[in-house]
């Protein structure tokens, strides 16, 4: 049977308290929603994806399918004011009157992996509906509207609820059809709609992991930034050393070479000064050696903190050749920087730091190259 993840990405974020919606903050050098795309795109039992965006950033969610080329994401649908809007509109676009697994997922839990949804899967092929939960380690408290305790539940009965949720279509379909009929209908949760107007039918609960958390509080971005470095620890395994804002030094006889690397600063795109800000707070941690430094840094538009911190090379990225180059003129166009950008490639010295700019291999938001061949930079030092 076809698997169909739809990727709930409605929402608007207010308890975030940020301008746009979470899921397409930035978080370790992506949105939030790619993150999530990737899982579901790159898993091997996903059949097709679905987007269902808040209507005011489906311009967006184009931009993202353009520029990472997912070719599994078929439909960009438009969700409405409240979560069940969302799910019903997924639910009408896939009722073909065949029979599909649909596997609702939020966009703002990047952290699912590959082994929760095999497992929602495998279990749609005895259960018509299903859950993700782990189990509760704090005593819950019920409490009246006077702020008094009125029940204190056995813990060992309770869980706490993710996503993905995975049902049959026409199981789904039918429990919100029942739904939409009772005038006290009310719901955050596509499972409860299954359990109260389809009581004949089991919800299974797959356990979940500890880390598939979802993006809620503004504190949960630094969170999940430091759970996808943790995912980086099973790439030192294989014996590649991973920088996360952090130094090592490089021995070669008797000279050192003190090699720097910085996550991405950039958690949103709308303020340049933030990053910036956090960019120089992650430095400052850095106990920057008085011998020769090297930096990668991802941005190439803040080689002027790059020259305060006294950085002898600076090996940078990010602007994509300027995407268009004009034949005498340089980029057109690059994240960060905008329109002509000063530094899109090659080398540039100020004030004793120098900084190479790769072209680099891929695009940004335009999949297409003018007069911009890529390139990968092999660089020679010489000691002494």
């Amino acid at each position: 049977m076809k698997n169909i993840a739809i990727i709930l990405a409605g929402g608007i974020g207010q308890r975030l308290g940020e301008p746009i919606p979470k899921q397409f903050l930035k978080v370790a050098g992506k949105k939030v929603i790619e993150h999530t795309l990737d899982v579901f795109q790159n898993h091997p039992l996903i059949d097709e994806i679905a987007v269902v965006s808040n209507p005011y950033y489906i311009q967006e969610v184009e931009n993202i399918f353009i520029k990472n080329r997912y070719s599994k994401l078929k439909k960009i649908l438009q969700g409405g004011k409240e979560r069940c809007h969302s799910s019903l509109a997924a639910i009408n676009a896939y009722d073909t009157g065949e029979e599909v697994n649909l596997i609702f997922h939020d966009a703002v839990r990047p952290l699912v992996n590959d082994r929760i949804i095999s497992d929602c899967i495998s279990a749609l092929d005895i259960y018509d509906a299903v859950d993700v939960a782990i189990k509760t380690t704090d005593t819950i408290i019920q409490a009246d509207d006077e702020n008094r305790i009125i029940g204190i539940p056995p813990r060992h009965f309770l869980r706490n609820g993710q996503t993905p949720q995975a049902f049959k279509l026409s199981v789904i379909k039918r429990a919100y059809e029942l739904a939409l009929q009772d005038p006290e209908f009310k719901t955050t949760d596509d499972c409860g709609v299954v359990y109260k107007y389809l009581p004949d039918k089991f919800v299974y609960i797959v356990e979940g992991e500890l880390f598939n958390m979802k993006l809620t509080y503004k504190e949960d971005l630094f969170l999940l930034d430091k759970l996808f470095q943790l995912r980086s620890v099973s790439l030192q395994n294989t014996g590649i050393t991973v920088l996360q804002d952090e130094a090592i030094e490089l021995n070669y006889g008797d000279e050192c070479i003190q090699l720097i690397g910085l996550n991405d600063p950039d958690f949103s795109e709308r303020d340049s000064f933030l990053s910036e800000s956090i960019l120089e707070a992650k430095l400052s941690q850095v106990n920057i050696s008085d011998g020769f430094t090297i930096l990668l840094s991802h941005r190439p538009e803040y080689f002027n903190v790059y020259q305060n911190k006294n950085i002898d090379l600076v090996l940078s990225g990010h602007a994509h050749g300027g995407q268009f180059r004009l034949p005498l003129g340089g980029g057109v166009i690059a994240p960060g920087q905008g329109l002509f950008p000063k530094y899109d490639a090659g080398i540039y010295t100020e004030n004793g730091t120098t900084m190479i700019v790769s072209r680099g291999i891929g695009n940004s938001i335009i999949p297409v190259r003018i007069n911009n061949p890529p390139e990968i930079v092999i660089i020679e030092l010489n000691c002494g």
